[in-house]
């Protein structure tokens, strides 16, 4: 278990360490409605997070045809567009990137 000081300083924006924090509030929380809120506030976003991560990934892989994934660019970009909507930044530059290379239909 990290001590709160610890946490404060790894990478406040890496999931890890965010669910480990909101454990840690947890242990607090019971019984105290408005931090049990911040906790709950701290599991959804973490799962909204890893939501974009497994959008952005399955995009990544239609895009490049792999890990058993036939490549497929409309696939592609319909699962960066939903990573995008959960606020990947990662995938929102693959796909300005795809959007910058020529289609081959002109």
């Amino acid at each position: 278990n990290a001590s709160p000081a610890a946490l404060a300083a790894m990478d406040q924006d890496d999931p890890d360490v965010q669910v480990r924090q909101a454990f840690n509030l947890e242990k607090d929380a019971a019984g105290n409605k408005q931090p049990y809120q911040r906790v709950l506030a701290m599991y959804r976003k973490v799962r909204d997070r890893r939501d974009a991560d497994a959008r952005f990934v399955l995009g990544r892989y239609a895009l490049r045809g792999t890990n058993g994934v036939p490549k497929n660019i409309g696939v592609a970009e319909y699962w960066l567009r939903e990573a995008v909507r959960s606020g990947s930044k990662p995938a929102q530059e693959l796909l300005e990137t795809i959007e910058k290379q020529p289609s081959g239909n002109e």
